[in-house]
């Protein structure tokens, strides 16, 4: 006998079986939110850079709505200009924490 016929032959064995357990994981789904943690401190090194940039524009930019999501538009910059090569290089010594 195939197992979709023992299925079909006892569906409601099978009902009060997934009852059951059910009602026997319950307790243990409440207890995921101990053992899960989906924080970035956890997950992700604070010695790489994007990290490093993130906490340097929370601290430039305190009116931000949102830490987890940034946005960085720059417009109107002469790459052959050497106050912008300045800036960048200033910008990436203070992200690799020179």
């Amino acid at each position: 006998m195939a197992w979709n016929d023992w299925i079909a032959k006892h569906a409601k064995l099978v009902i009060l079986i997934w009852i059951v357990l059910i009602i026997l994981m319950t307790p243990l789904a409440a207890k995921l939110t101990e053992v899960t943690n989906y924080g970035e401190n956890q997950m992700v090194s604070h010695q790489i850079e994007s990290v490093k940039v993130q906490d340097i524009i929370s601290s430039e930019f305190t009116r931000a709505q949102n830490e987890n999501l940034t946005y960085l538009l720059i417009t109107n910059v002469n790459l052959s200009d050497e106050r912008a090569e300045k800036a960048y290089y200033a910008f990436k010594e203070k992200v690799e924490g020179k």
